[in-house]
């Protein structure tokens, strides 16, 4: 067993920033500017710090966690959507009462985020995960004005407390089975009790409890009421960026701790992907709100992700990988847009979108970028993740070639209303202008132009982001 030494304290020191932040900001009442530039310098250095971090593969901490290419290339992933989403917020931050407790909450969300990748044992899993959810309880009632803050706060507190329980009933079993909380030895002591009852149970309780926090169907009927009832940048922090976390823990629990039954949590997990990636689509098909359309669209791409978990070799996990930097991106810029567009035209109905071309042509052609993206096409972000997973699907053969079916034919029906918005946009009449209110939103337009940019950009070029995460899986799966 690894002692702890002081040189694990830089491996530490992106944790120990978002503690310091957030401790910092909850005593930063009315300096808005002040409690701004802290988030902004403590999330961007922690990036930084982190990115120094690569090709250093070591345990830490006794243990319980680890620096890996893979660890820090997710966290990476987190903290840029986090960086861009900060900046894209700057004028939602400032409008709220408690702006200082708004970026403190951040700053804890991120703490427990950024943890989950190097966790190597259940108990350091599960602490880094309520630290996250509990730091987000309170974000869709951060905003005094919104009128479904209260049912959308509500059913997303209810659901993640009840699904942390269910997750917690799990680990009690592995822990009673094995004697040990580290995912490594897990998969060793774990391996007698394959073909027990009991193992499967530890196994469907879990699986029952990330279902929930990742919105997989059918545990996912809670994320469009809160996503839709919450303000709309929250909306898109909780579903594009936090969601990613249950993501996290799942894929290091799964893959890691129970491997001695692959074969039955890849058809669990496949059955899954495909309920949800069709439930979603079908309900997205059939919304004329744009925030609901894009939170069952969500869901849909939750389903996306968990093909790749569910073929589970280097292709599969890659694609999953990739899919989840690009949907965090396109999410949290859509949700800025749906933000502007509640803001200027008082609602978020697909009618509002009208001639948006004409009153504001930069978040028209972003929007375009962040639903052709969402839906596949290319060359953008989105259309190479799933052409990975899809390839990770085709090679790993027999039934696995049905989820890229799957993946395909649901790509193809999610286009119906993405382009039904890109439709509204280009190709109906602008509201008259007295209809359109004038509001601040230079910092949102930077973070939006900024998310498309990054799509498109990694869309052109995928090659060396594509082959940073194909290196990273491959060390990780050995």
């Amino acid at each position: 067993m690894n002692s702890i030494n002081y040189y694990d304290f830089f491996f530490l020191s992106p944790e120990i920033i978002f503690v310091l932040a957030g401790l910092v900001l909850l005593f930063l009442r009315r300096q808005k500017y002040l409690c701004f530039l802290l988030i902004i310098g403590g999330t961007g250095l922690s990036m930084v710090l982190n990115i120094l971090m690569f090709n250093v593969n070591k345990d830490i901490i006794y243990n319980t966690m680890e620096v890996s290419d893979l660890s820090v290339l997710l966290r990476v992933i987190i903290l840029a959507g986090t960086l861009i989403f900060i900046i894209s917020t700057k004028e939602f931050a400032f409008n709220l009462e408690y702006t200082n407790m708004y970026y403190a909450f951040l700053s804890f969300a991120s703490l427990g985020m950024i943890i989950l990748p190097s966790a190597k044992d259940l108990l350091t899993i599960f602490i880094a995960f309520e630290l996250t959810s509990i730091s987000t309880y309170a974000l869709p009632f951060i905003d005094q004005k919104s009128e479904n803050r209260f049912e959308a706060g509500i059913k997303y507190f209810l659901t993640g407390a009840f699904s942390s329980g269910l997750i917690l009933f799990g680990m009690s079993y592995v822990f009673g089975m094995t004697g040990t909380l580290n995912l490594s030895e897990i998969a060793v002591n774990i391996a007698p009790y394959q073909g027990s009852p009991i193992l499967y149970l530890a196994f469907m309780l879990m699986l029952a409890g990330f279902s929930y926090k990742m919105a997989l169907a059918p545990f996912h009927l809670w994320a469009p009421d809160t996503y839709s009832g919450s303000p709309s940048p929250v909306s898109g922090y909780l579903a594009g960026i936090t969601k990613k976390g249950p993501f996290v823990a799942a894929f290091k629990i799964f893959l890691v701790g129970f491997a001695a039954i692959k074969l039955e949590q890849s058809f669990a997990l496949g059955f899954l992907a495909i309920l949800t990636m069709t439930t979603g689509n079908l309900a997205a098909l059939v919304q004329k709100n744009v925030k609901r359309m894009i939170a069952f669209s969500s869901v849909a791409n939750a389903g996306t992700i968990l093909v790749g978990f569910s073929v589970g070799n280097l292709y599969g996990l890659s694609g999953a990988i990739i899919h989840i930097a690009g949907h965090l991106v396109m999410t949290v810029g859509a949700f800025m847009v749906i933000w502007y567009i509640e803001e200027t035209r008082d609602n978020s109905e697909i009618d509002s979108f009208a001639g948006l071309n004409k009153s504001n042509p930069l978040l028209a052609i972003s929007m375009v970028v962040f639903m052709m993206s969402l839906g596949g096409i290319p060359p953008l972000l989105g259309f190479w993740s799933k052409i990975v997973i899809i390839l990770g699907a085709v090679d790993a053969g027999g039934l696995y070639f049905f989820l890229a079916v799957a993946l395909i034919l649901n790509s193809a029906l999610s286009l119906v209303y993405y382009f039904r918005v890109i439709k509204y946009m280009y190709m109906k009449e602008p509201l008259v202008p007295e209809n359109i209110k004038d509001v601040p939103f230079a910092f949102g337009k930077v973070g939006i132009g900024l998310s498309a940019a990054l799509i498109i950009v990694s869309g052109l070029v995928p090659g060396k982001f594509v082959q940073i995460v194909i290196n990273a899986v491959e060390i990780f799966i050995g």
